[in-house]
């Protein structure tokens, strides 16, 4: 039973930032509720969470912190630097062997495995979802 009860705190703590911010659905919202009626484990944590979210928000709150202005001379350090004609050769100039065109069997690799991965994030997810809606959550 308290395997259960961990697992069941641990998706009730999951929801907890959404109670306080008040971006949780209604249905969610009242499981929580039921959940955090009982267990006082539960219903300190969200106290605390709505302590720290309150000390954030009279943080905000404050007066704007000043931005010190930088020098005058970084400016001119930067501009220099950027019309120094080696740094625009150096990058104008692809690397030998880059995937642009020089290889294009390096490229038809990269693309397949972006699109294995893509695929297998999506499918993962997709499984989380549809446990997380088969259980209430």
């Amino acid at each position: 039973m308290s395997g259960q009860r961990s697992r069941r705190c641990e998706r009730v703590r999951d929801g907890l930032p959404h109670l306080v911010d008040g971006t949780l659905p209604g249905w969610r919202r009242r499981l929580l509720q039921r959940h955090l009626a009982r267990c006082a484990a539960c219903t300190d944590e969200l106290r605390r969470q709505r302590t720290v979210a309150e000390g954030l928000r009279e943080l905000g709150e404050g007066p704007p912190i000043p931005q010190p202005d930088p020098p005058d001379e970084v400016l001119d350090v930067i501009l220099d630097r950027v019309r120094d004609p080696g740094l625009r050769e150096r990058v104008a100039a692809p690397a030998r062997g880059a995937v642009s065109g020089a290889r294009p069997e390096l490229s038809v690799s990269a693309l397949l495995l972006s699109l294995l991965v893509t695929y297998l994030v999506w499918r993962a997810a997709r499984r989380l979802v549809d446990r997380f809606d088969g259980s209430g959550w």
